[in-house]
């Protein structure tokens, strides 16, 4: 070929790749791909690189520890093969099938070879994906093997340009940096779930606190208002808990929040319904679409459990045992009502309990 047909071919097909870079960058931009990135990117490099077959594998690790990859997602040219279904191109293993394609890889080092030139155990695998020459290029993200990207020829041995093999390179870096960036916010998001989570937490007890209940009730009201649905709140206080703590100590007071917490919790079963720490010893339990029937119920049956819990109380009045007064309000919300309206009705039901006497329930 003729030193300028050289170059016309070279600038050509270098204004190709360029193009593929391109598109696969507009891809990646955009937030939809997020699982599914080798659906748009694999045809993309399979067409520019005129690859009989384009395929992604990612790693993992097996239940022993033992490093193996799994072809996730494939793009074919016309008349070729899908391979996608063979179970062995799953949970495959790199020691016991190919060492020498990881060692390869680890060193972020492309891998191209004819099938003819491979071990008889790999060449049989080719051959019997009518693998003719491969191109293998691995995916680093944040310098860990992620995965790699083969490019399959199923007519005749490849010979890669310069050009293809940096331009090809260049596309898997861009592939590699949109998995680090999503690999980060993936943390990132675990990160501010978990913050959300402790912020919405007592400390103590590790049930909701008071700034998620009134997030918790505020959204309920509304909800509630909407579906015009009984909204039910049941303040609950351990009677003499001062006294409790004078006498046993205050670690056994924080043992005893802890139990009385986790028991009220653990009879909750609805995700609209919540527990939380009210104040010092006091507790709150939100029970959306809940009349006050229902309320009174459930309030008792939790007073029945924690008076199963036989906490001794030696400074009670009312008992050997840690007891609690409830009090309970339910009722529509509207335009006219607040928040604060059933709070103020189930704080004077809770003050009524006490007052007769505690260790009871009150409307």
């Amino acid at each position: 070929m003729p030193p300028y047909q050289e170059i016309i071919l070279e600038l050509t097909q270098r204004e190709q790749y360029l193009s593929m870079l391109v598109k696969i960058q507009k891809s990646l931009l955009d937030s939809s791909l997020t699982d599914n990135w080798y659906d748009y990117i694999l045809p993309i490099l399979g067409q520019t690189s005129l690859s009989s077959r384009a395929s992604f594998y990612k790693n993992h690790l097996s239940e022993t520890g033992e490093l193996l990859t799994s072809h996730l997602g494939e793009w074919c040219a016309p008349n070729i093969s899908s391979v996608k279904d063979n179970p062995i191109l799953h949970n495959m293993s790199y020691e016991s099938f190919s060492p020498y394609w990881l060692e390869h890889l680890k060193k972020d080092s492309s891998l191209v070879v004819p099938t003819i030139a491979t071990p008889q155990k790999e060449r049989e695998l080719l051959e019997s994906l009518q693998v003719v020459s491969f191109m293998l290029l691995p995916l680093m993200v944040n310098q860990q093997l992620f995965g790699f990207i083969s490019l399959s020829d199923c007519h005749e041995i490849r010979v890669w340009s310069n050009v293809e093999i940096d331009m090809l390179w260049a596309a898997i870096a861009s592939v590699s940096i949109y998995l680090e960036r999503i690999q980060a916010e993936i943390a990132f998001r675990a990160i501010n779930e978990k913050l959300q989570r402790l912020a919405n937490l007592d400390g103590l007890t590790r049930i909701a606190n008071r700034r998620k209940f009134d997030q918790h009730l505020n959204q309920e009201w509304r909800h509630m208002e909407r579906i015009q649905a009984p909204l039910a709140l049941i303040l609950c206080d351990i009677d003499y808990f001062k006294l409790y703590n004078d006498t046993k100590g205050h670690q056994a007071g924080d043992e005893c929040l802890q139990q009385v917490a986790q028991t009220l919790d653990n009879l909750i079963r609805r995700s609209s319904d919540l527990v939380a720490r009210y104040g010092g010893e006091e507790f709150a339990i939100i029970l959306s679409a809940t009349p006050i029937n229902r309320a009174l119920q459930i309030a008792q049956i939790m007073k029945n459990a924690i008076e199963i819990l036989q906490i001794p109380h030696p400074a009670s009045e009312v008992s050997s045992y840690v007891t609690v007064s409830m009090g309970v309000s339910s009722l529509i919300p509207s335009h006219e009502l607040s928040p604060k309206t059933l709070v103020a009705r189930a704080d004077a039901a809770l003050y009524r309990a006490k007052t007769a006497g505690r260790n009871q329930i009150a409307i």
